[in-house]
This record gives structure tokens, sequence and C-alpha cells, in this order.
């Protein structure tokens, strides 16, 4: 099983940051800023894997690159993907994919918080998920550090070097 958490974004003005989480060959994406889809493009991290695209709110900062991403992925993908945001983000998906847009290839599943309590419940697991894997990795890299210290602290002091002048 492969699993890992990867930042998209780190500079307000360029790129609002966003979280993408991999599992096993699918993608889920966390906020989608303006700018995120070109992000993506120039690291060769590919669009067609995401599956699931979950909003903490509802802001410029959050959702302005969706459409977008969403148009791309309708012309080159064939596929599924789950939304998952706050109450407003059905009526915003529905207004720009089938009124605005058209998107005729992806089928789009949105599930908002606060309308049924079980899409709350699953995206606060996967935030759970996501927290307990950046624990445990940051803990496995602390290991490590340790183990490398201790290794070359043994080495430096070890009472069987021999010294010649």
């Amino acid at each position: 099983m492969e699993v890992y958490i990867q930042m998209i974004g780190w500079h307000k003005l360029a790129i609002p940051p966003s979280l993408r989480l991999f599992v096993n060959g699918e993608f889920t994406l966390f906020n989608c800023g303006e700018n995120n889809q070109r992000f993506l493009n120039e690291h060769k991290m590919h669009i067609c894997k995401i599956k699931n695209i979950c909003f903490t709110k509802i802001t410029p900062e959050t959702i302005g690159g969706l459409m977008g991403l969403l148009l791309t992925i309708d012309n080159i993908c064939d596929s599924s993907i789950n939304i998952y945001g706050p109450k407003s983000i059905h009526r915003i998906i529905n207004h720009f994919a089938y009124s605005f847009a058209k998107i005729k290839h992806i089928k789009l599943d949105v599930h908002e918080f606060g309308s049924d309590s079980s899409v709350g419940v699953v995206v606060v697991v996967i935030v759970v998920v996501v927290v307990i894997v950046v624990v445990i990795v940051v803990v496995v890299v602390i290991v490590i550090v340790v183990v490398v210290v201790v290794v070359v602290v043994m080495v430096v002091v070890s009472p069987n070097r021999h010294r010649s002048f």
C-alpha cells in the first residue's frame, strides 16, 4: 500500500496552498486554488488520477482553480470524481458544469457537508487519516535522525579507536 501527502502551492500570491493525498494510485485533492492545474502539469502530476476533491470552505483561494481543472479533466480523461464541500458546493458545481461549461465526459458526484451526516464523517475520516500519516512520517524522520546521530556519536567517540601520532 503506497500512501503519501504532498503540499501543492506555497506562496499566497502564486498558488494558494492545497494538499494532494496519494493512496494506491489515486489522488484526493484538498482545495483547488487558481494556478493549481498549472502547478500539477508543470510537476508532471497526473490529473486523470484525481478521484476525490475536498473543499474546506468556499473562497476564491480554495475553489478558484476548480472549473479550469474540471474542464481539462473532461477533455483528457474519462472518469468519475467525487467532490466534497460545504453546503453551497452542489449549487456552484451544477451551475458551472451543466449550464455554463457543459461537462460531458466525466461523472461528478457532489456531496455537501451538513446535508448528509455520513458525508461529513467521510471527510473527517479522510482528514484524520491525513493527519495520522503526517504524524507517522514525522515520527519516522525523527527516529531516523536520532539513529544517525547515535551512530555518528558512537563512531566519533568510540573507545576502540587508536590514534597514532
